[in-house]
C-alpha cells in the first residue's frame, strides 16, 4: 500500500479485486439453470425457445448462465414458451440453490 500526503489527505492506491459484473444471487443463477434444464429436456436450442418467447438469444443465454438478472415478465414469457408453470422453475431452482 502506498500512501501519498497531499494537503493532509492520504490516498490508498491498493487495488482490490474489480469485477465487471455484479454478483448474481444464487437463486437467480439456479433459476437460469432450471430454465436450461427444461429447454434441453425438450431438445430445443436457445434459438427455438427465443423464437417462441419473443426475445433475443443473447438475453436468454445470459439468463441461463446467471450473468443476467431477468425481470418477472421475461421469466413468465420463457415459462409460457416452455409450457411450464413458473412455480415449477422456482421449486427446481430452490433445490439447486446452496444452503446459507
Amino acid at each position: 500500500m502506498t500512501l501519498f500526503r497531499w494537503t493532509e489527505i492520504q490516498y490508498d492506491t491498493t487495488v482490490t479485486s474489480v469485477s465487471r459484473t455484479p454478483a448474481v444471487p444464487p437463486l437467480i443463477r439456479a433459476i437460469g439453470l432450471a430454465l436450461r434444464d427444461e429447454r434441453t429436456e425438450r431438445g430445443w436450442s436457445q434459438e427455438m425457445l427465443c423464437d417462441r418467447a419473443g426475445m433475443d438469444r443473447t438475453y436468454l443465454s445470459g439468463i441461463e448462465r446467471g450473468a443476467r438478472s431477468p425481470n418477472l415478465r421475461a421469466l413468465l414469457r420463457i415459462c409460457d414458451a416452455l409450457g411450464v408453470p413458473f412455480s415449477r422453475i422456482v421449486i427446481a431452482a430452490e433445490g439447486r440453490k446452496p444452503a446459507r
